[in-house]
C-alpha cells in the first residue's frame, strides 16, 4: 500500500487532483455569484449542482470518479469560502507513519487467531510493541518516542477484506463454539 502525502501547493498534487479543484473551484464560484445576487445558499447549491455539468471520472485518470452530492458540494463551498482559490480543495493527507508490509499482515492475522476480536489482536500488537518486544513489519522502539509506528485504523487496511471476512467468521464460530461447551459443561455439572 502506497503512503498518503501531503501536498503543499496544487502543482505538487496529481493531475487528477489539480483537476477536481478546479472543478469544485468553478462549482463553488458559480454558487458564491448566485448567493451576491441574494439568492438563499441552500438555493444556489441546488441550482449549480442541477444545472452544472459535472463529469462522471476525471479526465486525467479516468479510473477515478467524480463523486458529488449537494450535502459535500456545501460541504466543499464552506470550505472554499474562506480563501476563495483551488488551493480550499488541496488534501491534508499526512505521511503514513511506517509502511504496511506482508509480514504486517501475517503478524496481525497470526495474533487474531489467539484473540477475541480483531480489535484485541490490534490491541496487543501495540502493547507488545510498546514493551519493547519485535513486531515483524514494523521497526523496532525508538526509546525517544514512545508512539506506535502505525496507528490502529492503519493496521485495518493491512488485511484484505477477504481476511477481515474470514476472521470475522472464525470469530463468530469460536463464540459459538465456547458457548455450546459451556453449556455441555453446564449439563455435565447439573447431572
Amino acid at each position: 500500500m502506497k503512503a498518503l502525502t501531503r501536498y503543499h501547493s496544487l502543482q505538487e498534487a496529481p493531475a487528477w487532483m489539480q483537476e477536481r479543484a478546479a472543478l469544485l473551484h468553478r462549482l463553488c464560484s458559480s454558487i458564491e455569484r448566485r448567493v451576491e445576487k441574494q439568492m438563499p445558499v441552500r438555493d444556489a447549491i441546488h441550482q449549480v449542482y442541477q444545472r452544472s455539468a459535472i463529469p462522471a471520472v476525471y479526465r486525467a485518470e479516468p479510473s477515478r470518479c467524480v463523486r458529488l452530492s449537494e450535502r459535500s458540494l456545501r460541504r466543499h463551498y464552506d470550505d472554499w469560502r474562506e480563501c476563495q482559490a483551488p488551493e480550499a480543495f488541496l488534501p491534508g493527507y499526512v505521511h503514513a507513519k511506517c509502511p504496511i508490509t506482508n509480514d504486517s499482515a501475517l503478524a496481525l492475522m497470526e495474533r487474531a487467531l489467539n484473540s477475541d476480536s480483531l480489535d484485541d489482536a490490534i490491541a496487543s500488537l501495540k502493547a507488545d510493541w510498546e514493551a519493547g518486544f519485535a513486531i515483524p513489519g514494523l521497526p523496532r522502539r525508538d526509546p525517544g518516542n514512545g508512539k506506535p509506528p502505525m496507528h490502529a485504523s492503519s493496521w485495518r487496511r493491512v488485511l484484505s477484506n477477504e481476511a477481515i471476512i474470514e476472521l470475522e467468521l472464525y470469530f463468530s464460530a469460536r463464540k459459538r463454539l465456547s458457548r455450546l461447551i459451556r453449556r455441555q459443561r453446564k449439563q455435565a455439572n447439573s447431572n
